[in-house]
């Protein structure tokens, strides 16, 4: 069982509880969790419990802060600390839901049934400061049929996830609705600050179906490398190249997200 399939396993009973509790969609729990646990791999996650990266009394570590929406500045903060993942999840909802509360600043998102539009609005109210941050979890939710989850929750079948087609090779290509731009940068091989760059796009949240991209060289080229140094994590090398951990563990054949070396070189 892959270091994937195992974590999902072990949050998927306490992220299904999300929407009945506090109207929180499975699929969105759980890209947050694997997005800012590194798949239960981080320090916090691993000694501390906590998968969502919540502040508070406990224990502090470093992190990375987007203070001005666009330079990643590390700093140390101080982070909760739970007995177990299960207990981080419920207070993730808990947070959320400012525990029952008024007023609450994450109010707008509760109860949406569509996962962009909640991450989206979780993210315009504060929770993280990372400009790519609903492209990640979205495209975490796809790429993993999260949306399966919220099916089990809100009965039906789940909506197929969006996935950018790729076009003829022509240099361009043209967003389609759905279309998260973090997704069409992993289909090209390149990172979403790359692809935001090529296109003088400042909020890589905001792109519209029918929008004209450039693209770099065809669907999965490779356009750069990444040499891991003493005391790399791959969720943060990933953060840092503005791709999905999924992404580097995909293009260079890793079978366990924790065990990389220095010296090693990732393809992005």
């Amino acid at each position: 069982m892959s270091n994937t399939t195992n974590f999902l396993n072990q949050i998927k009973p306490g992220c299904l509880s999300l929407w009945k509790l506090y109207g929180i969609l499975p699929s969105v729990a759980a890209a947050q969790a694997a997005l800012e646990s590194g798949w239960g791999s981080s320090s916090l996650a691993s000694k501390y419990n906590n998968l969502f990266g919540i502040k508070g009394a406990g224990v502090s570590l470093p992190t990375t802060e987007y203070y001005d929406g666009k330079t990643p500045i590390g700093i140390v903060d101080s982070f909760r600390v739970y007995p177990n993942w299960n207990t981080s999840i419920l207070d993730y909802g808990g947070f959320l839901t400012n525990y029952g509360n008024k007023p609450n600043r994450y109010d707008g998102a509760l109860g949406l049934k569509d996962p962009n539009a909640q991450i989206t609005a979780i993210w315009r109210a504060g929770y993280a400061t990372d400009p790519n941050y609903v492209g990640k979890i979205m495209s975490t939710i796809n790429a993993n049929s999260l949306t399966a989850w919220d099916a089990e929750v809100l009965g039906g079948s789940p909506a197929p996830a969006p996935q950018p087609t790729p076009q003829p090779s022509n240099g361009t290509y043209t967003v389609q609705s759905g279309d998260a731009l973090s997704l069409i940068a992993e289909k090209f091989g390149m990172a979403t600050s790359q692809l935001a760059n090529m296109n003088n796009i400042s909020n890589p949240n905001l792109i519209y179906p029918g929008q004209v991209l450039q693209v770099s060289g065809g669907v999965n080229s490779t356009v750069g490398s990444y040499t891991v140094k003493s005391g790399d994590v791959l969720s943060i090398i990933a953060q840092n190249l503005g791709v999905s951990t999924q992404h580097l563990v995909n293009s260079n054949g890793i079978s366990n997200p924790n065990l990389i070396y220095p010296g090693q070189v990732l393809k992005y």
